[in-house]
């Protein structure tokens, strides 16, 4: 029977093994992370280690800019959609990686250049949203097309008209605009604080609480970590407090 396969010595121990020598995505980048052959995740070469993170970035940016150019002068239909989702694509091309790899890989380093190419694409995302030429290259090649498109063309750039549109390339003050795009990197570099923070320790002072609430804790010494800020107290009040330790904004690094 299934049940009789799966628990027996024999069965356990080749799965053991399988699992031992198992060659998963990380595990085999690790093994060679010492190696002058290292290919990178996704078997793309920006993506070895640190520094190629940063070349990413720099040829991403470059490619975004080189596209904005040709939005603006291609003629207005078609060519204006597929151009702008060559534009998205070398974005993602990038950025969803980078927030994948930046949460899950188990090298700090590599974490670190994720991280920061995720936060610089998200920033190039923010200002091209905002781009005037791009949003009425657009708005012109869906109301004045010189050639007839088809309809998931259509559909495309209709969508990313009102993407446009929800950003901030409707506001006709040049200087609102900017601010506009100014709050979208501020929450997008406290989205990466977070995301790099929310799971530290929080640190339980005791001594430094309400004297009820140091009574709740009699046996705790200053400085106690919390691991978790879910817990099995009994008490209400004490649960609280463990929580609230556990996501105390001045324990962030």
């Amino acid at each position: 029977s299934f049940e009789q396969r799966f628990v027996s010595k024999s069965t356990s121990t080749s799965l053991n093994e399988k699992l031992k020598s198992s060659t998963g995505f990380f595990s085999r980048l690790s093994s060679s992370s010492s190696s002058k052959n290292k290919v990178g995740l996704f078997n793309r070469e920006d993506f070895k280690d640190y520094n190629s993170f940063k070349l990413a970035i720099e040829k991403c940016k470059q490619d975004c800019y080189d596209l904005v150019e040709k939005i603006s002068n291609v003629p207005p239909g078609p060519q204006t959609v597929h151009a702008i989702d060559e534009l998205s694509n070398a974005l993602c091309n990038l950025a969803d990686p980078c927030n994948f790899i930046c949460i899950n890989h188990p090298e700090a380093d590599i974490r670190d250049g994720a991280a920061d190419a995720a936060y610089e694409i998200g920033s190039l995302v923010e200002e091209l949203n905002n781009e005037v030429r791009l949003y009425y290259s657009l708005e012109k090649a869906m109301k004045e097309p010189v050639e007839t498109m088809d309809e998931s063309t259509e559909l495309v750039g209709q969508l990313f008209l009102r993407d446009f549109e929800q950003c901030g390339t409707t506001i006709k003050d040049d200087e609102t605009r900017e601010k506009a795009v100014e709050y979208s990197r501020m929450h997008l570099e406290l989205q990466q604080m977070f995301q790099e923070n929310v799971d530290t320790p929080g640190i339980l002072d005791v001594s430094k609480m309400p004297e009820h609430i140091q009574k709740k804790f009699p046996n705790v010494a200053a400085g106690a970590k919390i691991d978790s800020p879910w817990s099995t107290q009994n008490d209400e009040l004490e649960r609280e407090v463990i929580f609230r330790a556990y996501y105390a904004a001045d324990h962030a690094n």
